[in-house]
């Protein structure tokens, strides 16, 4: 499929496009909420009921940013179907079960104006059905979009906007200035060093990503700047090498 990305008439929102056999759609965002306190997990398809306001809705993904499912977890549960109004602050439950606790009103998803839309396709099981985009463009939340559903990443960065975008090595990658990240092995959603996330400074701006060639544990991944140029070296957190590859010389 092809899609586009476009500033709106009025230049007060980004919208997205995707190619049909009739012209371009408009692609529908949904709704979000963001939760703390996590006691237990809420999985895709599970019916939510806010044990305050009575409201309803259907989870379309659970993302858990940090923490654990049992232990201090948070994150955002993307849903649709809606019935009433959810409130912050309130038990969220699954088959009267609480299983995390509401930290914003059910929000609507939406991208602002500007930045340039860096995407990367990855699939981080082994089904066939589970290839998705992921971008970013230095204005929004990083994302996800699997065809139908567009899912906002968050990463706990104060600002939140990274430019670029790479899955290696399992692990999805974003770049903020010269500040480059890796989610937690196999978990996109993942932004903390308790399950393997990591952060390293390149002290110049990234302009760009390119995987490259090698053995099943050698391969690398360039990491370009605007006055340098990189290679990471390693598999993980656990021995991420990052060593200068032509100095002086950016992209």
């Amino acid at each position: 499929s092809w899609y586009a990305f476009r500033d709106n008439a009025g230049g007060t929102a980004g919208n997205m496009w995707k190619a049909t056999g009739s012209g371009w759609t408009q692609v529908t965002f949904g709704k979000e909420i963001q939760f703390t306190g996590a006691t237990g997990e809420v999985f895709a398809g599970n019916t939510i009921t806010g044990a305050t306001s009575g409201a309803t809705a259907l989870v379309v993904k659970p993302m858990l940013r940090t923490g654990t499912w049992t232990v201090a977890g948070a994150g955002t549960l993307i849903i649709s179907t809606i019935t009433g109004t959810w409130q912050s602050g309130e038990a969220v439950q699954v088959g009267g079960v609480t299983k995390v606790t509401s930290s914003s009103l059910a929000t609507t998803i939406s991208r602002s104006p500007g930045g340039r839309v860096d995407a990367f396709n990855a699939n981080f099981t082994g089904s066939t059905d589970t290839k998705k985009m992921y971008g970013a463009d230095g204005v929004n939340y990083g994302f996800e979009f699997d065809g139908t559903n567009y899912i906002p990443i968050r990463t706990g960065m104060a600002t939140d906007t990274p430019s670029h975008v790479v899955v290696h090595k399992n692990q999805l990658m974003l770049s903020f200035r010269g500040s480059h990240q890796s989610s937690a092995i196999g978990q996109p959603y993942s932004w903390t060093v308790v399950t393997g996330a990591s952060e390293i400074g390149t002290g110049d701006n990234i302009t760009g990503y390119q995987i490259q060639s090698g053995s099943t544990t050698a391969a690398s991944l360039s990491i370009f700047t605007e006055g340098r140029t990189f290679t990471l070296y390693g598999n993980s957190s656990a021995d991420w090498q990052l060593t200068p590859s032509g100095d002086d010389i950016g992209a």
